[in-house]
Order: structure tokens, then C-alpha cells, then sequence
């Protein structure tokens, strides 16, 4: 079963960009950039709430790079990553969430499509980054983790560009950008599942990142409503923020607890 595991993965990966490839292109909704919640709650920041949410991937991500820097001297955390190359991957994921951070508040404050370039840009890193460093940990494929994380952050960068470019055309694609941000959702728990890791880890913190995920996206469809529910307290977008930083956050807590055999 393992053995056919990569091969069924590239073929869920073909089958996706075949799909993709033949849609027709998909622009970006400019009724996406009308927010729910457009409150000025604090002077001089516009959309306070879906600007000021953006704080907790902030605090992950640094908490996260000194989480790297530090496991280079501390033998214990040292354990967290078997090689090199991970510890450089779990740097990009955090210093893209610190990226989210910054690039997001940027967006909500005057929502557009060149500025949402700078929300989705970070955002791609840290989907690639992660996904090469989960398949790099699964029993069997750590050479496989290895040699995609280059090649996928680069996928991650020519998605959002390519996204970027067509839109300025008047001719947008989010294909690219879409295949990017959801192939690791479909293929992390077929290997989740079906994989053993190479770490002493326990699967809670990816299933619940997977979960808050899920979630985030939920709320994220569902911005006006939960807006209308809670009786224009607290938007389905903030919500989403906030649901999306405990992903980081659980991401955390599996790269800083998981142990390498010493």
C-alpha cells in the first residue's frame, strides 16, 4: 500500500490540473472585496476588525522563526527537524505567516485586487512550504519532500503572479492559484491516513490545523451571514482570521513537539 501511495498522489495531482487546465479561466469576483463588517472602530483604520485579526498569524510566525533559530543550539528542540532543509521550510512557513500578517492588514485596509496580490503571495509559501515538509516527514517519501520544496514555492509564486497578471489584462485566472491552495488539502489526509510519520508525533495537531482550515474557509463563504447572526458584533471574515491563526498555530505545535529518533 505505501508503495503506490506516491503514484496515487501524482495521479490525484494530474487528474486536478487536467480538470483545471481545461475549465475555463476564472476571474476574481470583484464582489469578493465587499467585506461585511466596514466598520472604522479605530481611528484611521478602515475595516478595523478584518485589519486588527491579522495579529495572531503575526505572533505564530515569530514565535515559530524562534523556534527554528533556537533549535539549532538547544539538543532538544534540535529534534524537531532530522535535516536541514526542514528547518529552512519551517522558517519560510513562519516568515510567511508573519507575511500573511503584514500583506492582509494591507489588503483590508483599502481591499483590491493589486493589494490582495500582497495577502495571497505569503499565503502560497506557506501552503507549498508546508506541504513539501508533511510529505518529507511521511515514512518513505522524505526524498520526495526534499527536492518538491524548491520547485513548489516557485509553483506557489507563478500561481499568485500569473493570478495577478491576467487580472490586469481583464482577463483573470485564479486556476493556478486554486490548484496551489487545494491540492495539499486533498492529498495531506490520504497520507495522513494512510502513512506512518518519521517522527514521534502525535496526528491531533494536523487534524486539527486541517479542521480550523476547513473552518476558515466556511466562515470565509459565509462572511454577511455570520454577521447578520451575531448581530453585526463580528464578521464571518475576522472569524476567519482567527480560525486560520489557530491553523498556524496548531502547525506550530506539531513541528515544535514532534522528535526525530536520536
Amino acid at each position: 500500500m505505501k508503495a503506490i501511495l506516491p503514484v496515487f498522489a501524482i495521479i490525484i495531482l494530474g487528474i486536478t490540473a487536467a480538470t483545471m487546465y481545461y475549465l475555463d479561466p476564472i476571474p476574481q469576483p470583484l464582489e469578493y472585496h465587499n467585506f461585511a463588517d466596514k466598520r472604522e472602530l479605530v481611528p484611521h483604520i478602515p475595516n478595523t476588525l478584518d485589519v486588527l485579526s491579522n495579529i495572531p498569524f503575526a505572533i505564530v510566525g515569530l514565535m515559530g522563526i524562534i523556534h527554528c533559530f533556537s533549535s539549532t543550539a538547544d539538543p532538544r528542540r534540535r529534534l524537531s527537524f532530522a535535516h536541514s532543509w526542514e528547518r529552512v521550510a519551517a522558517f519560510v512557513i513562519y516568515a510567511a505567516l508573519v507575511g500573511v500578517a503584514i500583506g492582509s492588514s494591507y489588503y483590508h485596509l483599502a481591499p483590491s485586487n493589486p493589494a490582495l496580490f500582497w495577502d495571497r503571495l505569503p499565503m502560497t509559501f506557506c501552503f507549498m512550504a508546508f506541504f513539501s515538509i508533511f510529505v518529507g516527514e511521511r515514512e518513505g517519501l522524505a526524498s520526495v519532500g526534499r527536492f518538491s520544496f524548491g520547485p513548489l514555492i516557485c509553483l506557489g509564486l507563478w500561481s499568485v503572479s500569473h493570478w495577478l497578471a491576467t487580472e490586469l489584462e481583464g482577463k483573470g485566472d485564479l486556476r493556478p492559484y486554486l490548484l496551489v491552495q487545494y491540492i495539499p488539502v486533498c492529498v495531506v489526509p490520504i497520507l495522513l491516513a494512510f502513512t506512518s510519520p518519521v517522527y514521534d508525533t502525535s496526528p491531533w495537531y494536523l487534524i486539527s490545523a486541517f479542521l480550523t482550515y476547513v473552518a476558515a474557509k466556511v466562515l470565509e463563504v459565509y462572511d454577511p451571514v455570520v454577521y447578520e447572526l451575531t448581530n453585526h458584533m463580528v464578521s464571518g471574515h475576522t472569524l476567519k482570521h482567527l480560525a486560520a491563526g489557530v491553523t498556524g498555530l496548531c502547525l506550530y505545535l506539531h513541528l515544535l513537539r514532534r522528535r526525530a529518533e536520536e
